[in-house]
C-alpha cells in the first residue's frame, strides 16, 4: 500500500517542506510509502490531468488523496513551450517543467532567474491579456466543478480507494449531489484554523494527518 496525493501548495507542504506535509505524516500512521504530487500554485486543470495520468496504472492498493484548489488558477503554455500560472504571471514550479528529479536533469539548469525574467517579460502582454479576458469566476467554478464531479465518480467507478477535499472553505464548490462522504466537508484550511492566505504549520500537517486517518479507517481502506 501506498498515500498518492495530488493537490497545491498545501499539499507540497510550502512553510514546512515537502517531507513535513501530511502526506509524510499519514504515511507513518499508516506504515507505508508515499508519494506526494503537490505542487505550489498549481490549478484544478493540473490536479485533474495528473490524477488522471497516475491512475492509468493504478495499484488497488494504494490510496490517494485529492486536494482540490482555487478555480481561478489557471495553466497557461506560451508557444515556446514554458508554462505560466494566470494570474500572477509567475512560472509553475520546475517539478512541473521537469519532473520531480529536478537536479539531475541538464534542461533544469538552464532555467535560470535571468532566463525566467526573459520569459516573462516576453509574454506578460500574453499573460495580461488572457487574464483580463477569461479568468472568469463563474466559468471557472464551473469549471472546476465538472473536474471534481468527473473525477470523483470516474474513482468511485474505478473502485480506487481515494478521498476528496478543499484547501480553503472559501473555494468549496456545489459538488455535494453528485458525490458521497469521501468528498470530505471538512477542509485543511479551516479544521487546521489556519489564517486566510497563509498556509497550515507542522502541527496543522500532523493534526490534519491523523484526521485522514481516522477517515482511512472509516472508509474501509486500512
Amino acid at each position: 500500500m501506498k498515500i498518492i496525493a495530488v493537490g497545491c501548495s498545501f499539499t507540497e507542504g510550502t512553510g514546512v517542506g515537502r517531507k513535513n506535509a501530511y502526506p509524510a505524516h499519514l504515511a507513518k500512521l499508516c506504515n507505508c510509502e508515499y508519494e506526494n504530487y503537490g505542487e505550489s500554485g498549481h490549478s484544478n486543470d493540473y490536479i485533474f490531468r495528473k490524477v488522471i495520468s497516475l491512475i492509468k496504472n493504478w495499484n488497488s492498493k494504494d490510496i490517494l488523496l485529492v486536494q482540490w484548489t482555487n478555480p481561478n488558477r489557471k495553466e497557461l503554455v506560451t508557444k515556446e513551450g514554458f508554462s505560466f500560472y494566470s494570474p500572477w504571471n509567475n512560472f509553475m514550479s520546475l517539478e512541473f517543467l521537469f519532473g520531480q528529479d529536478v537536479a539531475n536533469n541538464p534542461k533544469a539548469k538552464e532555467f535560470t532567474n535571468e532566463k525566467q525574467k526573459e520569459i516573462i517579460k516576453n509574454n506578460s502582454d500574453f499573460i495580461d491579456k488572457y487574464t483580463e479576458a477569461f479568468i472568469n469566476t463563474d466559468y471557472q467554478n464551473n469549471i472546476s466543478e465538472c473536474y471534481q464531479i468527473t473525477l470523483f465518480n470516474t474513482l468511485e467507478n474505478l473502485n480506487v480507494k481515494h478521498i476528496n477535499f478543499y484547501g480553503w472553505d472559501s473555494i468549496k464548490l456545489n459538488v455535494d449531489n453528485l458525490t458521497n462522504d469521501k468528498f470530505l466537508k471538512d477542509t485543511f484550511g479551516e479544521y487546521t484554523k489556519t489564517s486566510i492566505s497563509d498556509h497550515p504549520n507542522l502541527d496543522g500537517h500532523i493534526n490534519w494527518a491523523k484526521y485522514l486517518f481516522d477517515k482511512l479507517k472509516n472508509f474501509n481502506y486500512i
